[in-house]
């Protein structure tokens, strides 16, 4: 007796679909969690650039602008610029090598 069924079985069909739909059906909420974690991450690190940007836009607006604008959380690339798109000031790490 052998321990494989035979291919064209209903026992062996059943159990190739079976692994199909569930194959699927992991793959479908596999995609969905990451969706679901990237829109998350996203939506959070926005959320934070948006405050820093307000912090440092208010503070520009009344001239209290450092020179090197600290980066106190983890949106560290932050510049300042004018109307005319001149870079009044940045972090360290967006300003470069000096």
């Amino acid at each position: 007796m052998s321990l494989l069924p035979h291919a064209s079985s209903i026992r062996a069909r059943y159990t190739r679909l079976v692994t199909l739909l569930s194959l699927v059906v992991l793959v479908a909420i596999g995609v969905s969690v990451d969706l679901v974690i990237r829109s998350r991450a996203e939506v959070g690190v926005f959320e934070e650039s948006e405050r820093v940007a307000g912090q440092w836009s208010a503070a520009a607006r009344i001239g209290v602008v450092p020179h090197a604008i600290p980066a106190l959380t983890r949106i560290n690339l932050i510049q300042l610029v004018d109307r005319q798109g001149r870079v009044l000031s940045a972090s360290s790490a967006a300003a470069g090598p000096r």
